[in-house]
């Protein structure tokens, strides 16, 4: 019997968003198996580090849809997004450290919980504005909108390290030119404006092992 089943409860109606969330619930099954065959710490390591960038792609996918629909609780639910990152986030690194720590049965609970009840509870919220007419309408906008803003403004960046140098061409909008300058200058140093840069960029992948372990314990907590 399937640990956790999908069931069309869960779909939004949005195939790209389902096909996601589907392949999340596999992940969760997947772990299970894994974790009912008593696998090696290090299978289930690899099926986290899997998971964890899974979800921030999904995240990203339906972000960009959110605001491609102009809908309005964006903001929160982009905190709520890297909340939930995080969280997973922390199980992984956790996990590698200190496996026998883990309570896998807590863990496997934790996951699917977080993952029917933020589907249920927050993605279905956005469901009538990313299938509305309006939605529709403001999609053609923004991608006309995008291509305008490609053929306008491009800037090619050398970025420099102590190995080698990459050529980034990355479209942007006029006004963030000058942004982006600037940032591409801290990156080429390696002092504390830089470091608060690359912190605020990967701040998941700057989780202290002890950081994460104090999350888990909270999440796991019975």
């Amino acid at each position: 019997m399937t640990y956790f089943p999908w069931s069309n409860d869960y779909s939004v109606g949005i195939r790209i968003i389902d096909n996601d969330h589907k392949d999340l619930f596999g992940m969760v099954n997947a772990l299970h198996a894994e974790s009912k065959a008593d696998a090696p710490a290090k299978n289930i390591d690899n099926l986290l580090a899997a998971l964890s960038r899974y979800v921030e792609e999904h995240f990203e996918r339906e972000e960009e849809l959110m605001a491609a629909y102009n809908y309005p609780g964006l903001s929160a639910h982009k905190l709520k997004h890297k909340e939930l990152a995080l969280d997973v986030h922390a199980l992984r690194k956790a996990h590698a450290s200190q496996p026998r720590r883990i309570d896998r049965d807590k863990l496997l609970e934790y996951l699917k919980n977080w993952l029917s009840n933020h589907i249920m509870r927050s993605d279905m919220d956005y469901v009538p504005y990313l299938r509305s007419e309006t939605g529709k309408k403001a999609t053609k906008e923004r991608r006309k909108g995008a291509d305008r803003r490609k053929s306008e403004s491009s800037i090619s960046v050398e970025v420099f390290d102590d190995r080698e140098s990459v050529d980034v061409v990355v479209n942007v909008a006029k006004e963030n030119v000058s942004a982006l300058r600037r940032c591409a200058d801290l990156l080429r140093g390696d002092d504390e404006l830089a470091t608060a840069l690359k912190d605020l960029v990967f701040a998941q992948e700057n989780l202290t092992h002890a950081e994460a372990e104090q999350r888990v314990e909270k999440l796991l907590a019975d």
